[in-house]
């Protein structure tokens, strides 16, 4: 007769009481990797696409304004909210809203979750020559609610159109 070899169910019971142990310890660190990386996430989604806006100014040789996108994705979101996604569109006149004979360009969609950017202005316009046409700097801070630390991201625009990301502290 072969001899058989197994767990017993004693060998089962503590390999998995163990493993319960290690998998409550390390959720922690699990749930706070991923917040951090949303917001990274989202910070590099919106720096492409301010990347692709200014882009579009200077290949298209016309003003070109990035706005968040209103509900129906057919305009700008006259509350500021860049957490729904954004319209990229031609703006000859700089108004900084899409008017009727301006062309859209590209629809950015949100990503999926709960997140919030703060800090932002209307809309961002580059100018042809790439520049951004605010004159100004632009600050946009993106957090996840379970944000800890610096988890939370800040995309800048300066006034000669370079974007940057840096890690700040959440709100």
């Amino acid at each position: 007769m072969k001899q058989q070899y197994a767990f017993t169910l004693v060998e089962l019971i503590v390999t998995l009481a163990i493993g319960a142990i290690l998998l409550t310890a390390g959720m922690p660190m699990i749930s706070s990797m991923l917040e951090s990386n949303r917001a990274s996430v989202r910070s590099v989604e919106l720096r492409k696409a301010l990347i692709a806006t200014q882009s579009a100014a200077t290949s298209e040789k016309v003003m070109v304004s990035l706005c968040p996108i209103n509900s129906t994705n057919d305009g700008c979101d006259v509350g500021r909210d860049w957490a729904n996604g954004w319209l990229m569109f031609t703006d000859p006149m700089g108004a900084g809203v899409f008017d009727a004979g301006e062309t859209i360009l590209h629809i950015f969609q949100a990503t999926e979750g709960p997140h919030s950017v703060t800090g932002a202005p209307g809309f961002i316009r580059y100018r042809p020559s790439g520049d951004a046409d605010s004159g100004v700097l632009a600050t946009f801070n993106i957090e996840y609610p379970h944000c800890t630390n610096t988890q939370a991201r800040q995309v800048t625009v300066s006034a000669v159109g370079r974007v940057s990301t840096t890690s700040v502290a959440c709100r």
